[in-house]
């Protein structure tokens, strides 16, 4: 058993549905699919780059 408590599950605070101090307090909407989505970067070079075909001048 990873958790033993000594108080039963009515008064005992972690096992009660209430906000947690680490929660938020407010809800924050889904930002998904709009501009202030999170969008990762990579800061490593790409492996391959893009074909340029090389054309001789007549």
């Amino acid at each position: 058993m990873s958790y033993l408590v000594d108080k039963p599950p009515t008064e005992d605070k972690i096992l009660q549905r209430q906000v947690r101090v680490w929660e938020p307090k407010e809800h924050r909407p889904v930002m998904s699919a709009t501009r202030s989505a999170y969008k990762p970067y990579s800061t490593t070079k790409n492996k391959y780059s893009p074909w340029q075909p090389h054309a001789i001048a007549r």
